[in-house]
């Protein structure tokens, strides 16, 4: 009785935390069956995603499949012992399924890149996206009609700036501009930030700037949900 009422209320605290902290062993059998929760902590680090884009050149893309398959089984195999060559495979796994995403990413968005500048160019296209700039507005265009040759095939999209907006363009509209296009530029400074490649997985084949006004040919109503969700976030 005399010990009890010597402890403090901080000091009781801290010996029922020492008390109650479980061991190693019983740490890892409270956590047994939770170790499938991790794999989304070790893919969203992105190792796997940082390491394919340091890489100077294109990889082939079967291995990374192939090694997280491999490593994937091992680690099935090996799940009843929770040692350490189990959570060795489990982590490989996870950053060469990383690895894999990135690469599937890169090659799903691929399309032709404009390699000069061009223009003045004709262009036809229906409105996906129209962004507040400056005084103008930036217009992200699809479905693409360029009244010249100087693509082996139509772009998937092209970022064109319009300064005059007499007349402003609404997501799905079909509307007709003379323009410069250009490539999407590479960072101007060594480590910069890089548009190039943040248009390549948006798409965006071209970017360029309209000379004069932007003509409506055709308004829309429809266009899908890409065209509902862009008109959704220009009314909030």
């Amino acid at each position: 009785m005399a010990t009890i009422s010597v402890l403090t209320r901080g000091n009781a605290v801290r010996l029922a935390s020492i008390v109650g902290r479980p061991g190693q062993a019983e740490l890892a059998d409270a956590n047994r069956g939770r170790f499938a929760l991790w794999l989304p902590v070790w893919f969203g680090i992105g190792i796997g995603i940082g390491l394919y884009f340091t890489l100077p050149v294109e990889p082939v893309f079967w291995p990374s499949l192939g090694g997280f398959a491999l490593f994937g089984l091992a680690a099935l195999f090996l799940h009843r012992a929770r040692g350490g060559p189990f959570f060795a495979l489990l982590i490989a796994a996870t950053v060469t399924a990383g690895f894999a995403a990135a690469q599937f990413r890169t090659d799903f968005v691929s399309a032709p890149v404009l390699e000069r500048e061009i223009g003045p160019a004709a262009i036809t296209a229906r409105v996906l996206k129209v962004e507040p700039i400056g005084k103008g507005v930036g217009l992200t265009l699809y479905r693409i009609l360029v009244l010249r040759r100087d693509f082996a095939t139509p772009p998937d999209r092209i970022r064109l700036s319009v300064r005059s907006t007499k007349t402003q363009p609404l997501p799905g509209d079909l509307v007709s501009a003379l323009a410069i296009l250009r490539p999407p530029p590479a960072p101007s400074l060594p480590g910069g930030f890089d548009f190039a490649r943040k248009a390549w997985f948006e798409r965006i084949d071209a970017v360029g700037f309209s000379l004069g006004a932007v003509k409506i040919v055709e308004r829309s109503t429809g266009g899908g949900w890409r065209i509902w969700l862009a008109r959704s976030l220009r009314r909030l």
